[in-house]
């Protein structure tokens, strides 16, 4: 049975790590939730409980802005979410240099928040002061500075698609989504970069295109 248990939490932990990077965060968050303590009793102490950690938090505050769950289940997205960052928490108050940045990330998506910003409402110069940018930025400075460069990725991914979302600046969310293929491509994600071209080609369609192929 222990045995049994190492190995599904494993898988699951993998699942949810791609189901997060392809962009399905509710499969994510709903893994999440059976996934955690599950992880915890059967591979304790395992490094690989920091990532999932923070793909448990990150999943769920995702899930949570996205409100398209009953109340119950936002309830559990929001708990998990809380819990999983405590966990961070600790592990940064204790030194562990690995930390810093899922932090910053978390922090940007909670920022976020629920309901979903509405476009324009931080356009301009305005954008570069909203507390999620900053995080996000913060995120991809400690990601170069310590060379984890599927996390720089990622934390670039997200900023393109908080500007592309929630603001009109643009040429911010086409610099940041360029730089999240480039970083994936590097870092040998075939997969998440050919994902990604495929996005590309449909996010920054004239207006007119987009009406004709939607």
């Amino acid at each position: 049975q222990k045995g049994d248990d190492f190995l599904r939490a494993m898988l699951l932990r993998m699942k949810i790590m791609m189901a997060a990077y392809f962009g399905d965060f509710e499969t994510a968050a709903d893994l999440a939730l059976i996934t955690f303590d599950l992880h915890h009793e059967a591979i304790p102490a395992s490094v690989a409980f920091l990532p999932l950690s923070f793909f448990c938090s990150f999943a769920c505050y995702v899930a949570v802005s996205m409100n398209r769950r009953s109340r119950r289940v936002i309830r559990q997205y929001k708990r998990m979410a809380t819990r999983a960052r405590r966990m961070i928490q600790m592990w940064n108050n204790r030194g562990n240099p690995n930390c810093a940045h899922y932090l910053a990330i978390l922090d940007a998506e909670r920022s976020i928040g629920k309901p979903p910003t509405p476009p324009g409402r931080f356009a301009g110069r305005s954008n570069k002061q909203h507390p999620a940018v900053a995080s996000y930025q913060k995120a991809i400075r400690l990601t170069a500075r310590r060379g984890f460069i599927n996390d720089r990725a990622f934390a670039n991914e997200r900023l393109a698609y908080y500007f592309r979302q929630h603001t009109d600046d643009e040429e911010s969310a086409r610099f940041h989504f360029d730089e999240a293929m480039r970083l994936y491509k590097e870092w040998g994600a075939d997969g998440k970069v050919k994902s990604m071209e495929g996005k590309s080609n449909h996010l920054w369609q004239p207006p007119s295109e987009i009406e004709v192929t939607m």
